[in-house]
């Protein structure tokens, strides 16, 4: 399976060739030596730099896993204090849960017991 980066590379190629197949045929282009002057440019600013990262972007939120990875990522590499402060919170949303009947002592208890392995990993 192609990554997104891949994915996007190839996309923004096929455009850019068929950018400049159109621009060969379009009769007010410059024609010669002036259209390698024209069509570099154009191809830099129009295609690499907007069409690539919107494509990029495109691909990488088009698989489900990207925006759970992100999320991820962001946690893992929070400080430890905000991941604490998370943490009770969630236990505070789960104990409200349990005096409110939603779940059972026993899910709660469960619940309650990852929350706190997360708190003291070394």
């Amino acid at each position: 399976m192609k990554s997104p980066l891949q994915n996007a590379f190839q996309y923004t190629l096929i455009i850019s060739v068929l950018y400049v197949v159109y621009k060969l045929i379009d009769i007010n282009s410059p024609k010669g030596a002036e259209f390698i002057s024209y069509i570099i440019p154009t191809l830099l600013t129009n295609i690499v730099i907007v069409v690539f990262p919107l494509l990029f972007l495109f691909f990488y939120l088009k698989d489900g896993k990207a925006l759970s990875e992100i999320k991820h990522n962001i946690l893992d590499k929070s400080d430890p204090q905000i991941t604490e402060l998370n943490n009770q919170e969630m236990l505070r949303e789960y104990h409200s849960m349990l005096k409110e009947g939603i779940i059972t002592q026993d899910e709660y208890d469960s619940i309650k017991k990852k929350y706190l392995k997360g708190l003291h990993k070394d």
